[in-house]
């Protein structure tokens, strides 16, 4: 199977995000056939495509004429058998119970055509356990879209032990087609985005848990500081602007003093600092800076947050 023979897609769930990314397919002029299990399901799935349309039209983002196209590909069912028929490509976007996916994975197999892809949307669960209840383990992949999916770029893909390299290309060139930002990931539980959020979302409640601050004061730590960072710059280019030197230090303190194995330093950082690699300030930590200007990195970085908080208008300046 080759990119161009993907035309047909279904989409298998018309809920939270499963309407988000039928609109996406057919924004991009694949022919779609949004499933549910109700009508009413499907008819709210398809108003809130609708809405987000005129949304994007309000913003400069589409056409009224784009929005008719995009509406006049997405064809809504609640008959599972018509909606896999003749798919090419298959998104389960089912709520995230393993028992769920996997009767809606058997189903699947049964129903589309042998050479169609099932995808899962899951954002936690093994890929191998539901390609297990397929006669087609190769076609089966994970496909971790953001929510909203029709508006953030991620898409996490997850490949399965018997995912075959076929499946896996055909499925980052179909997402990049589409504009979006595939990342490939080992199949662990929980991937790359909920591992990193979830250390975050526990570590956050853990804090107000055990009374050191308020969940208020947690939430302004992200709002003012983190979250303003970490929407410009990655965990590793952070490292390097801030020193992994210094991250390292705290790291160290840290452990010695909770006695907590959560702040283990990583022995990526230490292995940096037995290097002398560590950052910005070395011209080499994570990333090589060699030959570049590092007050023009500093610069740019510092304008860029700059620009974010004018936009955010919390900018105290």
């Amino acid at each position: 199977m080759k990119l161009e023979d993907i035309q047909r897609v279904a989409v298998i769930g018309a809920g939270t995000m499963g309407h988000g990314i039928a609109q996406v397919f057919a924004y991009n002029g694949y022919q779609v056939r949004l499933h549910d299990i109700k009508q009413e399901f499907v008819d709210r799935g398809t108003r809130r495509i609708q809405l987000n349309l005129k949304l994007f039209i309000e913003k400069g983002l589409t056409t009224p004429e784009r929005m008719e196209s995009t509406l006049s590909r997405i064809r809504p069912t609640t008959d599972l058998a018509e909606a896999l028929r003749d798919a090419d490509f298959v998104m389960e976007v089912v709520p995230e119970e393993m028992s769920l996916k996997k009767d809606m994975f058997k189903q699947m197999d049964t129903l589309a055509p042998p050479q169609a892809i099932l995808a899962s949307n899951t954002s936690t669960f093994m890929i191998s356990e539901l390609a297990s209840v397929t006669q087609r383990p190769d076609k089966v992949i994970g496909a971790h879209w953001m929510q909203p999916p029709h508006v953030l770029p991620l898409v996490e893909i997850i490949r399965g032990a018997k995912t075959s390299e076929e499946t896996l290309s055909i499925t980052k060139e179909i997402l990049t087609r589409m504009g979006k930002v595939p990342i490939i990931c080992k199949e662990v539980p929980g991937f790359i985005v909920n591992r990193v959020q979830g250390a975050m979302l526990k570590e956050a409640c853990n804090l107000v848990e055990q009374g050191i601050c308020s969940k208020e004061d947690v939430d302004k730590a992200w709002t003012y500081h983190l979250g303003l960072r970490y929407a410009l710059f990655g965990p590793f280019e952070a490292l390097d602007s801030l020193g992994i030197d210094t991250w390292y230090k705290c790291f160290v303190y840290m452990y010695e003093t909770l006695k907590d194995p959560r702040f283990e330093p990583p022995k990526l950082m230490k292995e940096k600092v037995d290097a002398n690699e560590v950052g910005l300030k070395t011209g080499k930590g994570f990333f090589d800076y060699t030959g570049q200007d590092i007050d023009a990195i500093i610069d740019q970085r510092n304008e860029q947050i700059i620009q974010l908080l004018l936009f955010l208008k919390r900018a105290q300046l």
